[in-house]
């Protein structure tokens, strides 16, 4: 059976609203695979976790201060090929680009807020980005058409956090 991604009225999908690997465990399970990677030239930390079977990457960003071990921010976005606006209307990877907007606007209109977002777009693509909610639409262009590529559903970034390890972060998302 298909995993459902529900869209959360401000921020993630599935209840989960801040950032809590306790919470996404219980959620979705231990990942498939994880890819550790450090960004050139800083500091910077991604962590990024695959549930193939389900259709799901969850990418965990930590931002360090310049020349520093002081963790500045973190962030974490969903990344899913699917996703429920309510229990019916969804919006998923290869839909035109205008329908899923129609389909966005509606689900704003109907949640009070405002259909505003960040437009982007250059020679083979671009996005659409929304703040309430915390969401980035990419997608491809084909001849003059647009087709929805990926969906990342973000959680609120956190000033001065208090951060796991990398081996602390691994011994808690893998199983034993």
């Amino acid at each position: 059976m298909e995993k459902k991604y529900i869209l959360n009225d401000k921020f993630g999908i599935n209840g989960i609203e801040k950032i809590s690997f306790t919470e996404i465990i219980n959620t979705f399970s231990y990942p498939d695979s994880i890819e550790i990677s450090k960004d050139r030239g800083s500091k910077d930390l991604i962590v990024t976790f695959y549930y193939d079977s389900e259709n799901l990457g969850i990418v965990y960003f930590i931002n360090y201060y310049l020349k520093s071990k002081i963790v500045e921010i973190h962030y974490l976005s969903f990344i899913v090929k699917k996703l429920y606006l309510n229990d019916k209307e969804y919006i998923k990877n290869g839909q035109d680009i205008r329908k899923v907007l129609t389909k966005i606007r509606k689900y704003f209109k109907k949640k009070n807020k405002k259909f505003e977002f960040e437009y982007e777009e250059h020679m083979f693509g671009g996005s659409y980005t929304f703040d309430d909610p915390s969401m980035t639409l990419y997608f491809d262009k084909e001849d003059n058409k647009k087709y929805l590529d990926d969906i990342y559903v973000g959680l609120p970034y956190e000033d001065y956090p208090e951060v796991l390890s990398v081996g602390e972060l691994l011994d808690l998302v893998k199983p034993y």
